[in-house]
């Protein structure tokens, strides 16, 4: 590390460079005031320890100043005899960080070390919390433009009820204060007439910016083509993915999309999944969850894989007292906080949506929200989406 010196008495330098040097300090001693300022904004040094008579106060309070207002970043550590605390007491009013006291017997030289070390890890600390500020007022800006995508109020068909919630996944940083972490989740949903609802929910691997980056241009794209709704599922996430393979943000780093498309039309729900987790469809009298197209293969590629790949539609009756859950991953992959690290998992959804079975879609979206985040005590991991669909 390199340190800049300006002192005021040759004997105890000599002395002083030998102790600092000793502890692999790389020491640069200036002979005047002046000729500190000027090296000090020539070079670059991890701190500057000065005397505050170097020759005298006046001068080396007006070199400290001009120091600080070329780089206020660096660390100053002040010297002073006993005698001379009234003139030290305003080089700290003025920003220095640390200081020492030239005992008559030179035992400050064995802290000398110590108290520079402790003054750069301080300055160190204080840049990184202005770091970290900084990532998380850029993080929380993407994720509000994330969350401005989602929808608040969607509409829905005579005879059902819709319900839908997003939560972001969250990390601890050197503060210990929780960052909301921008992600790639998404849904939406919007009625094609009096008699067509069109729903989506989708999840861009991995999270973060980049994941959110991506689910905002499927978006995008998604209400480009809008116009091509009324094709089949699988023709309509063909045409999302032939589109989506041809742009370098989602395929950066091998990242891909995965989504469930679905068309609710005469009391049938017609959909096509690209990779993504199969939907729940809940018998609320019998209590019966089947996993909807498990037996056809689960759908095909996540999107932004293989422009030539296909897509099937599937088709399945929506009768009364049904509940259709499309959800993402972040909500069975919530990871317990003990030893074992068991996820809440498929089992977990099922036991909840089996104790909701006479709570509305509103409630049982509560239920496993509080449900998923019980089961793990180190926070979520993975931002989450549920939508619920009940036919009356």
């Amino acid at each position: 590390m390199r340190v800049l010196v300006g002192w005021d008495e040759p004997a105890e330098l000599e002395l002083l460079v030998n102790f600092l040097e000793a502890a692999e300090w790389s020491v640069h001693v200036a002979q005047r005031p002046e000729a500190m300022v000027e090296e000090f904004s020539r070079a670059a040094f991890d701190a500057v320890l000065f005397s505050i008579t170097f020759p005298d106060v006046p001068r080396a309070f007006a070199a400290f100043q001009e120091m600080v207002r070329h780089n206020g970043r660096v660390p100053m550590l002040a010297a002073a005899r006993p005698g001379e605390v009234y003139a030290l007491s305003r080089f700290i009013r003025h920003g220095v960080q640390a200081h020492i006291l030239r005992d008559p017997d030179g035992e400050w030289l064995i802290l000398l070390q110590t108290i520079l070390e402790t003054a750069l890890s301080a300055r160190r600390a204080e840049e990184l919390r202005a770091v970290t500020e900084k990532l998380r007022a850029e993080i929380e800006s993407v994720r509000q433009l994330q969350e401005s995508i989602i929808p608040r109020d969607m509409p829905c068909l005579a005879g059902y009820v819709l319900a839908a919630r997003y939560e972001p996944s969250q990390i601890e940083v050197s503060d210990g204060q929780p960052v909301v972490l921008a992600g790639g989740d998404y849904y939406d949903a919007f009625q094609l007439g009096e008699q067509r609802l069109v729903f989506l929910v989708g999840d861009a691997s991995g999270h973060g910016i980049k994941a959110c980056m991506a689910i905002v241009s499927m978006h995008v794209l998604i209400h480009q083509i809008q116009e091509n709704v009324r094709r089949s599922p699988a023709e309509f996430i063909s045409q999302v993915n032939q589109r989506l393979c041809r742009q370098n943000l989602v395929l950066n780093d091998e990242g891909f999309i995965t989504l469930v498309y679905g068309i609710v039309e005469q009391d049938c729900l017609y959909w096509a999944s690209a990779g993504h987790c199969l939907p729940l469809l809940q018998d609320l009298e019998k209590g019966r969850i089947a996993e909807l197209g498990a037996d056809e293969g689960g759908g095909g590629l996540p999107l932004a894989i293989d422009e030539q790949a296909e897509y099937a539609t599937l088709v399945h009756p929506l009768p009364p007292r049904h509940r259709l859950i499309v959800y993402t991953d972040g909500l069975v992959e919530a990871i317990s906080g003990d030893d074992r690290g068991s996820q809440f998992g498929l089992d977990g959804v099922r036991r909840t949506l089996d104790r909701c079975r006479r709570c509305g879609p509103q409630e049982t979206l509560e239920a496993l929200f509080a449900d998923s985040r019980a089961h793990t005590t180190a926070g979520r991991h993975d931002d989450t989406s549920v939508l619920i669909l009940e036919r009356h």
